[in-house]
Formats: C-alpha cells, sequence, structure tokens
C-alpha cells in the first residue's frame, strides 16, 4: 500500500525539508547504496546492531495506533536513552 504525503508533513516529521532531504540523499550518493547503508547514513546516531520494529494497526476509522519495539539494546542505560527518545519522537506525531 502506498500513503502519499505532503512535503510540510515531512518537514515537520523530520526537521528537515523535502530539498534538503534531496541534497541528502545526492550527496551521499544514495542511489549507490542498500536501504540498509542509507538508513545508517540518514540515522546513524542510532545504536548499531539493534533492531527496531513499529507495528501499527487500525483502532478505529481514523485512528491508528503505534508502538515502537527497539530490540537488542545492551544496557539499562540504552533501553532508557532510547525510551526517552522515542517517547519524544512521538509525542511530535499527532
Amino acid at each position: 500500500m502506498t500513503h502519499t504525503i505532503g512535503t510540510e508533513a515531512i518537514k515537520k516529521g523530520t526537521g528537515k525539508s523535502w530539498q534538503e532531504w534531496v541534497r541528502f540523499f545526492d550527496g551521499i550518493e544514495a542511489g549507490e547504496l542498500s536501504h540498509k547503508e542509507i538508513a545508517q547514513k540518514a540515522y546513524g546516531h542510532g545504536a548499531p546492531g539493534t533492531r527496531i520494529s513499529v507495528p501499527m494497526y487500525q483502532k478505529a476509522p481514523g485512528k491508528v495506533a503505534l508502538s515502537v519495539q527497539h530490540e537488542k539494546l545492551e544496557s539499562t542505560e540504552q533501553v532508557e536513552h532510547w525510551r526517552a527518545y522515542w517517547k519524544e519522537l512521538l509525542s511530535q506525531v499527532s
């Protein structure tokens, strides 16, 4: 399924405009990289070797629930750091 999204939503959700993302991807030569390599460059601040999944489902018409599962973190400190990070990020999505 494909869902279109406006450039304003991209700016709001990522903090970067569509043009900034295009320049970034051109700068890293994204056309020559795998999806994993692109993600590592775009979100390089993440915890290497961990796995992130974001399950979503429709609760009711017009309402969607989602959660973040961040697995393979090495320590309690990492868990707490990433819990706070995801909580803050998700609070911006509405």
